[in-house]
This record gives structure tokens, C-alpha cells and sequence, in this order.
């Protein structure tokens, strides 16, 4: 008697009801999304890293970037903008020579041959003591391990104040530029040969220039197309909210070290945008998309309009060229809308990716500049603690803090009545007369709060 096809079915389903069970039961649970779903990432949003006085460049695969940090020099890296804030950072330098391991700010890297030249500006704790230093790559990578090479200090300046060094190549030859004494302001800007990365090798030349405030002219920045050499330079107290970025110009074949030979152009290029919430944009710095096809730029600003050295945080954006040939900056504009990230290899959006590595950057080898050897400008190594690149035991915060939470690295005091333009800067608890621009921490200071509404790295 053959059975109904009710009663089939029903047997059927009886007999694979047991390896349904021993399937759920053998197969783990998992939270975590498949590897092959990695969402990718073409844009990021600003800030990039919630220190100020940024630089950043890509190389071999990965951006690298440096903030002040105050009592050593660390160093973010990542495959793509989208993921720079989340990434932990490195210590490439700490210092045990107590004349230079205080108030160590605005360190640049560069790549001459198949070393790394990191450049920076520290102190003994006294702000007027600040000189500019250079460090040497034991290997061919931006984190190092770095070693001490030399102080760069031009022989008509022996015993100056002198921060924000940065380096150009013009006609084949390379220079310091740096902020310091000179006949014109206390943190003005100079220009000094240089016959090899670490050696200064010609007095320093005082570039006297329009800025809008009196009292600062720093963070001297080039760029080179057109036929012409571009420097940018920060120009008024950076705790102002009008802290801004002028631009001067040299063509080429003329003489950097000729002062009348770089020509002003009038008025700021980059400065604050009310409208927007940004304020006090400057000490910058440019680096090329991966692919070599854009140029970008990284800096540093405010969201309050208060007289103030806090929550100044590092953000990014590509600009462009005009039609007489001269940069671009572009707008300031808020942290909050997304921004598409310069052309590069996708990569996913995750802190162990990659990405098909870009020609190295690497600055073109210099001729010997003119001039005579720099008198004192070596410095024993002796007594130089380097950690190479070795993570601290913390991680960086979160890049989306809860409301209220602490949203940059430093603490000083939120306000401060700003200096008037005749007198000179004086740094927030510095017993001489120099620059405020930039606060070692203090384990001693309240948390910087941000204002009440800011996007505070979540953005």
C-alpha cells in the first residue's frame, strides 16, 4: 500500500530536520564583517589629527604626518586620509640633551637620497633659547630610527631665537628657511645656504614683508611651478583669530638670498571665514596626491574666534593654480562635509590596508650653496635617547568623542588678552620675550573644551 503524499513529505522533512539542527549548532557566530566586504574609502573628513603645525607627505604606500606635541616628535601613519585620525601614532625622537628637549615644535621630514632629514626647533624650557635642529634616518623610512646630526644655526645668528625650519631647492641649490630675530621683528623670516641637508654654509638674510599684524611672520612653505619659486609664510600671533597665510614669490634663476628679489603680493591669501567657524588658518604645509596629479595642502586652524592657543587642529585640502600662475589655497571651510580623497589605489577603510605604493617624494639633489662653513653649528649626539618608532602604551582619542569630552591634545589657559602689534609675543608662562604659537603640555592646565556645537574630530 503506497503512502499518501501528505505523509511523504512529512517523513522528508522529519529526516533533514536533525541536520538542520547540527548545522546551526556547528557554525560559530560572528560580529565581524567578511574581509571581502570592506567597504572602501574615497573620502575623509577634517580634522586629520587634532595637534597643530602639521606635515605631511606620502610615501611608498602610506601618508605620513607629524603635529607638535611638545616633549618629543611623533609620527601618524595610514593607507588613506579616511583613516589618519584613527591611526596610533609612533615616537620617532625624544631627546636627553637638556639644552634641546623642551618645547620641541613644527618638525618637518624630508627624503634626500635614501635618507630621511627631520627637521625641527626645541628648547631648554626658556622660549627666547629655541634654535633649529636636524635629525638623520638610520634607514630609509619617514619613522626612522633617527639620530642626532646637527644644529642649523648660520654663523651671523649664533645666539638667535629661531623656530619653524623648512627646506627649498632653487636652481638646484638648497636653502633654510626658518622664523627668527632679525632686523625686523623678532619671529621674521630668514633664509640661510645650505651645502647639504645638515649644514649651514652662509649667513642668513632677513626677507622684510607685508602680513597684516606686526608682531609674526613663520612657517615659511614652497612650492615651485610656473617659473617661479612660491613661498608662503603665517603671519600675526597664532592665538589670534586672525592668524593667516601671505605669499611672496621668486622667479627663477634669481637669487633667494637677495632679498629684493622676491616679490610681495598684496593682501592674505588664505585667512579666517567667519561665516563658516574657521579661524586663524596657517602654518601649513603642501604634499602631492599619491598619483602625483594634484596639490594638496595641510594646516592648521581654529573654531572659535577667541584670543586663544587651543583647539587648533590639522586639516586638509587640495588646491589649485591660477591663471597668472600662482597657488590657489581655496576657501576655508568647516570640518563637517566629507572631502574626496586625493587620487590613489582605493583602499579599504581599515588600519591594517594598503595600497599600491606612488613614487617616493624625494627632494632633488642639491648643489653646494654659496657662502663659507658654518661656524658652530655642530652638536655632539652624545647623551641622544632615540626610541626609533615605537608606539606609547595609549592609544590616540577617539575620533568621535562623546559630547563634552576633551578634543585637543594641549591645555592651556581658553583666553588671553591678545598682545598690542608693538609689542612682541610672549608665550603663556615664558619668562622671555618670544613667540606664544605653541604650549608644551601641561599636566598642571584644565582640558581644552571645545565651544559648544564643535564638530570635535567627529567630523
Amino acid at each position: 500500500m503506497s503512502s499518501s503524499p501528505r505523509t511523504a513529505r512529512t517523513a522528508a522533512l522529519v529526516a533533514l530536520l536533525p541536520a538542520v539542527v547540527f548545522s546551526l549548532v556547528s557554525t560559530p557566530t560572528s560580529t565581524a564583517a567578511p574581509q571581502a566586504a570592506a567597504v572602501t574609502s574615497t573620502t575623509f573628513r577634517n580634522p586629520l589629527n587634532t595637534g597643530p603645525d602639521p606635515y605631511l607627505t606620502y610615501w611608498n604606500g602610506s601618508y605620513y604626518m607629524t603635529t607638535t606635541q611638545g616633549g618629543s616628535i611623533r609620527m601618524w601613519r595610514s593607507a588613506s586620509l579616511a583613516i589618519l585620525l584613527e591611526s596610533d601614532p609612533v615616537t620617532v625622537w625624544t631627546d636627553t640633551d637638556s639644552s634641546r628637549n623642551q618645547n620641541i615644535w613644527a618638525s618637518e621630514f624630508y627624503r634626500f637620497g635614501n635618507r630621511w632629514y627631520l627637521y625641527y626647533t626645541a628648547d631648554d624650557g626658556v622660549d627666547d633659547h629655541h634654535r633649529v635642529y636636524v635629525l638623520e634616518s638610520d634607514a630609509d623610512s619617514p619613522t626612522g630610527p633617527y639620530h642626532f646630526k646637527s644644529a642649523l644655526i648660520p654663523p651671523n645668528h649664533t645666539n638667535d631665537f629661531a623656530i619653524d625650519p623648512s627646506v627649498f631647492t632653487h636652481d638646484g641649490r638648497l636653502y633654510l628657511a626658518y622664523s627668527g630675530i632679525n632686523a625686523y621683528q623678532h619671529n621674521g623670516l630668514n633664509i640661510a645656504p645650505l651645502s647639504n641637508p645638515y649644514t649651514v654654509s652662509g649667513n642668513a638674510v632677513a626677507i622684510d614683508r607685508a602680513g597684516g599684524c606686526a608682531e609674526v611672520r613663520e612657517g615659511p612653505e614652497f612650492l615651485n611651478r610656473n617659473g617661479r619659486t612660491w613661498m608662503t609664510y603665517s603671519t600675526c600671533d597664532t592665538g589670534k583669530p586672525d592668524y593667516q597665510l601671505w605669499m611672496m614669490s621668486l622667479a627663477d634663476g634669481a637669487d633667494p638670498l637677495v632679498a629684493s628679489n622676491w616679490q610681495q603680493r598684496g593682501g592674505a591669501v588664505f585667512s579666517r571665514n567667519d561665516a563658516v567657524g574657521v579661524y586663524g588658518p596657517g602654518h601649513h604645509a603642501f604634499f602631492k596626491s599619491p598619483d602625483g596629479t594634484e596639490d594638496w595642502m595641510v594646516y592648521h586652524a581654529k573654531s572659535t574666534s577667541q584670543y586663544t592657543y587651543t583647539d587648533r587642529a590639522s586639516r586638509a585640502q587640495k588646491i589649485g593654480w591660477n591663471a597668472d600662475g600662482s597657488p590657489n589655497l581655496g576657501a576655508r571651510s568647516p570640518w563637517a562635509p566629507p572631502r574626496t580623497c586625493p587620487p590613489e589605489t582605493p583602499v579599504r577603510a581599515t588600519t591594517g590596508s594598503t595600497t599600491t605604493a606612488a613614487p617616493a617624494r624625494t627632494a632633488p639633489s642639491p648643489t653646494p650653496g654659496p657662502g663659507t662653513p658654518a661656524r658652530a653649528a655642530q652638536r655632539s649626539a652624545s647623551g641622544v635617547t632615540t626610541t626609533g618608532a615605537t608606539r606609547p602604551a595609549t592609544r590616540r582619542p577617539s575620533p568621535s568623542p562623546a559630547p563634552g569630552s576633551p578634543c585637543c591634545r594641549y591645555a592651556t589657559p581658553a583666553t588671553a588678552s591678545p598682545p598690542s602689534a608693538s609689542t612682541a609675543v610672549r608665550r603663556p608662562g615664558s619668562t622671555s620675550t618670544g613667540r606664544s604659537a605653541r604650549v608644551r603640555p601641561s599636566s598642571t592646565s584644565a582640558p581644552n573644551s571645545p565651544s559648544a556645537g564643535t564638530p570635535c574630530g567627529s567630523a
